[in-house]
């Protein structure tokens, strides 16, 4: 449909230089699967977004953490000079990001408990309501090492696990985690049987070795003997 990579490649730079994209626009159209709120005709009874700002305090140990960042963020921006400074400062943002979630998103530490993060108190809160009138909830996140621990706190106060989906659309909830390391040993126990030609190669290689060493070895032991002799 878009031709070559060339062409299309040719076909790009021509609609920048006029400073539009309609035309390509119409070209992809019908193959993108996309609605906007505002858009009426898709349906007309769509309810309105509603957004409410929640503000999430840090506990102690999120202060303790977020303070010492700042203070390593400003001798490091003493030191840095230039374009450095920029990605320093990028860098420490996403430090904050990952301390104000919490405290073992940071760390690394593998904890996550509920007590160490002020978001995961308000979430209580959210979900508790929530869960109390049997209504489901969808939570997003940036980070894909926080949707575990998340999708772990929630299923306890649900009572049940919720599916956990990527940004890409997939599903990585448990039950296919699951079935993909059982599928990975499966593949793991069949290459381990089958005796591939680079296989067979390296045990005879590793056959011959073995045999060249017993030999110097036995000959080695019959010069000794020859030497006491």
């Amino acid at each position: 449909m878009l031709g070559s990579g060339q062409s299309f490649g040719r076909y790009v730079r021509r609609l920048a230089e006029a400073r539009t994209y309609g035309p390509l626009r119409e070209l992809v159209r019908c193959y993108i699967l996309r609605r906007l709120k505002t858009d009426k005709s898709v349906i007309a009874d769509l309810p309105d977004k509603t957004e409410m700002k929640a503000f999430c305090y840090l506990s102690a140990a999120q202060a303790a953490l977020y303070q010492k960042a700042i203070g390593d963020l400003a001798d490091a921006l003493e030191r840095a000079e230039g374009i450095g400074r920029k990605g320093i400062v990028l860098s420490f943002l996403m430090r904050l990001k990952q301390i104000c979630n919490h405290p073992s998103q940071w760390l690394g530490d593998g904890a996550w408990a509920e007590t160490e993060s002020g978001k995961f108190a308000r979430l209580r809160e959210l979900a508790d309501v929530i869960a109390e009138k049997q209504e489901k909830m969808l939570v997003f996140t940036q980070f894909r090492e926080a949707t575990q621990p998340i999708a772990a706190f929630l299923g306890r106060l649900f009572g049940r696990e919720g599916a956990q989906i990527d940004r890409l659309g997939k599903r990585v909830d448990a039950k296919l985690e699951r079935a993909k390391a059982r599928s990975q040993q499966v593949s793991r126990e069949f290459e381990a049987k089958v005796e591939t030609p680079q296989k067979k190669a390296d045990k005879e290689k590793g056959d011959a070795k073995a045999a060249i060493e017993s030999r110097i070895a036995r000959l080695r032991n019959d010069y000794q003997n020859r030497q006491h002799a």
